[in-house]
């Protein structure tokens, strides 16, 4: 039996390059797309966002903003830790894992 490789979940003979697979499929992909396919698939999306009207948009667009503040905070903390400046305990935590880990 020939030995193999994984890629992912997906075992391969050692002949077949792995990432080259994995560029053929996707165009394959993209050239069985039609057009038609990509303006159904666009129409459908803008009617599903005016069937949900603005105020949904705006909740998601307002939670977004939160999520992505967030992270923004989350990541001063993490270097003002590695700066050696005071950070809360769960950045302290981490860092002190990573630290242990490496």
């Amino acid at each position: 039996m020939w030995r193999s490789r994984r890629y992912g979940s997906c075992r391969l003979p050692p002949n077949v390059n792995a990432r080259r697979l994995d560029e053929v499929v996707w165009d394959r992909v993209a050239r069985d797309l039609s057009d038609a396919d990509l303006r159904r698939w666009a129409e459908e999306a803008i009617e599903a966002g005016r069937a949900r009207g603005t105020d949904a948009i705006k909740a998601e667009i307002a939670e977004a903003t939160r999520a992505l503040k967030a992270k923004q905070d989350s990541h001063a903390n993490i270097l003002r830790g590695f700066e050696g400046s005071t950070v809360d305990a769960e950045t302290r935590k981490m860092l002190g894992t990573l630290a242990e880990e490496l």
